[in-house]
């Protein structure tokens, strides 16, 4: 395998062996400072999003309790929710497959 990879790179084995020790252990440390600091602020995006969103539910929720029915001053609230819960969802999903992209 090595003989094949120094191949491909066009060196030899022994150069290979001292640039890989050497270089990727920065490189993946790097990588994994990068990519936790782009899990916590999507985490932190969709906690936002989530309150936001809890907190429109609850005032409807609120409002329809009290009436009985949905009023119709918050139905474009209760429309707005849910398509940015869905917003939400997307980005979630795109995050996630592009995560599990990532090579480890």
């Amino acid at each position: 395998m090595l003989l094949a990879k120094a191949a491909v790179y066009g060196v030899s084995v022994q150069k290979l062996m001292v640039e890989s020790a050497l270089s990727s252990v920065a490189e993946v440390a790097a990588d994994n400072a990068a990519t936790r600091a782009e899990v916590i602020a999507n985490l932190f995006n969709t906690q936002r999003f989530l309150a936001s969103i809890a907190n429109n539910v609850n005032q409807i929720a609120r409002a329809t309790n009290a009436s009985g029915e949905l009023p119709l001053e918050m139905r474009d609230d209760l429309r707005m929710s849910l398509r940015r819960s869905r917003d939400a969802v997307r980005h979630l999903e795109g995050f996630i497959r592009d995560f599990q992209g990532v090579e480890r």
